[in-house]
């Protein structure tokens, strides 16, 4: 049993091309040492990313060693396989004058940090070259930070709402704006741009967030904004998923309708209506008296949703539904109104279906 497999416990850090690379590579050339001599938590660290099918690097040590898994291989590039064992500074000598002073930072314990997998919310010019970059993170909600560079050509297509990123967050002082190193994973922003009721989807999306407040985690929204921009350019699919989105997020905000059984007689049948007063969902035979005051509840917006595309009428009730209490619940309370990507993603929608039935 190798160095690694036994540090790591499993054989399946000896698979890939990495495995073999970091198993035949001489270390004792570089800062780290023989693998031998390694202490047991770089041989435990190292075994974890080479099993892993997740692109993962470790920078080790005073210079930052670089050590990578398969799945790192697209991010390197050309860099490959000469990277393998140089320090961070030589392996990326155009990122340096971001990460050495980071990097310094962490190894004196004079910084914060988080590193994650993110969808951009907006961006904004900071001065000439820079941008403040928003963007939504799974364990830090809603998280801003400086990209140098960010206004740049090459910096400026990652970094638009629709793509997913990953990126690294550092500054001196957890309270601190700090800044953002970022990396593009899955870049659909342009292909989005190009379709009406995508760009509007996306923006519209995007503005929905920033109702969260900043840095409080808030996974199931995350979860449900990523399951509506991988099917962003399906048109009433993508209209189902983003009801459902606005309906997660009015639960995220304190807001959330009770649609789990009838207000008036507690049966979970047959549920299609909802109260505009309390928000709780009625039957229809409870409801048919006052059906023309109630607000109609499509069944894709039930728990027990299992997919497929709904028709154009439910897709209308169900942003009736959902616009009567973003308005009355959210919005007005702040002073605020929805913004206009609303309607025009809405219309850009059901004018597709509508053109497709006829």
């Amino acid at each position: 049993m190798s160095e690694l497999s036994g540090a790591g416990g499993s054989d399946r850090a000896q698979r890939g091309e990495m495995a073999a690379r970091v198993a035949a590579y001489d270390w004792s050339r570089t800062p780290l040492g023989a693998r031998e001599s390694w202490p047991p938590s770089l041989k435990l660290i190292v075994a974890t990313i080479l099993a892993s099918q997740f692109p993962m690097a470790v920078r080790w040590g005073a210079d930052f060693v670089l050590i990578y898994n398969d799945g790192y291989l697209p991010i390197l590039g050309e860099k490959h396989p000469r990277a393998l064992g140089l320090p961070f500074r030589e392996a990326w000598p155009e990122v340096d004058d971001q990460l050495g002073p980071l990097h310094e930072g962490l190894l004196a314990g004079t910084r914060q940090a988080f590193f994650s997998e993110d969808m951009p919310l907006r961006l904004r010019r900071h001065g000439e070259a820079n941008a403040i970059l928003e963007v939504m993170t799974r364990e830090h909600g809603r998280h801003l930070g400086l990209v140098r560079g960010g206004a740049g050509s090459r910096m400026r297509p990652i970094l638009q709402p629709g793509n997913d990123v990953r990126l690294t967050w550092r500054a001196r002082l957890d309270e601190h704006l700090g800044h953002f190193v970022v990396e593009g994973l899955k870049l659909r922003a342009a292909e989005l741009m190009v379709v009406a009721h995508a760009a509007y989807g996306v923006t519209h999306l995007a503005a929905l967030c920033r109702l969260l407040p900043e840095r409080d985690p808030h996974e199931d929204v995350l979860a449900a904004l990523a399951q509506a921009l991988d099917h962003m350019q399906e048109r009433t699919l993508c209209a189902a998923l983003v009801a459902r989105f606005e309906l997660r997020l009015l639960a995220e905000l304190g807001f959330g309708l009770d649609l789990d059984q009838c207000a008036a007689s507690g049966t979970t049948a047959d549920l299609v209506y909802v109260s505009p007063k309390s928000g709780r969902a009625v039957s229809r035979l409870a409801g048919e008296p006052w059906r023309d005051r109630m607000l109609r509840l499509p069944q894709f917006l039930k728990d027990e949703w299992e997919g497929g595309e709904p028709v154009v009428q439910e897709i209308s009730d169900a942003f009736a539904l959902t616009g009567f209490f973003f308005e009355r619940s959210v919005l007005e309370p702040r002073g605020i109104v929805m913004h206009d990507a609303r309607a025009s993603f809405i219309n850009a929608v059901l004018r597709s279906a509508d053109s497709r039935v006829a």
